[in-house]
């Protein structure tokens, strides 16, 4: 499968997802759960990048980048649902339905589509780390997206 197809499968499965979330969230009258969804959902989609495009890999590479990438979808997941279980909305969420009033739906469903956006780009940066070339060396092109990969992934502080 093509980085493109892979992309445009990716987004759209990301997409649809986040669209479910968004109905749920109307229904439930709590978007909190958005958070949850997201932080699973990263894991798995670039799970299964990571699993598509294997050819070319070092094994042990590919074992690393997958575990690394589900402990860490595993434990953000799970802190963010132990933080919502039972809870109300979280304040960011119900300040804008407050604000907004009615018309705080459309702007939560723009809201969790970037968010799938951004999931579907961030797992395609992490299946870029797994890529080689046949001489085992990455070409330069890699290189621009394991950058944009360290960027996103490193730990910002305030």
């Amino acid at each position: 499968m093509s980085t493109l197809e892979l992309l445009l499968y990716g987004q759209l499965g990301a997409s649809l997802v986040m669209a479910l979330a968004w109905f749920h969230a109307v229904v439930i009258k709590n978007t909190s759960y958005v958070d949850v969804l997201w932080g699973y959902g990263v894991g798995v989609l670039g799970f299964i990048y990571l699993v598509l495009g294997d050819e070319n890999t070092d094994p042990a590479r590919m074992a690393l980048l997958k575990a690394l990438l589900l402990t860490w979808s595993i434990r953000l997941g799970t802190y963010l649902l132990k933080r919502c279980i039972g809870k109300p909305e979280d304040a960011r969420y119900a300040y804008l339905r407050e604000y907004m009033g009615k018309k705080s739906q459309p702007w939560v469903l723009c809201f969790f589509s970037g968010a799938g956006i951004l999931g579907g780009l961030i797992c395609l940066a992490i299946s870029y780390s797994g890529k080689e070339s046949k001489s085992g060396k990455h070409p330069r092109s890699y290189r621009f997206i394991h950058l944009v990969n360290w960027i996103l992934w490193c730990p910002h502080r305030r």
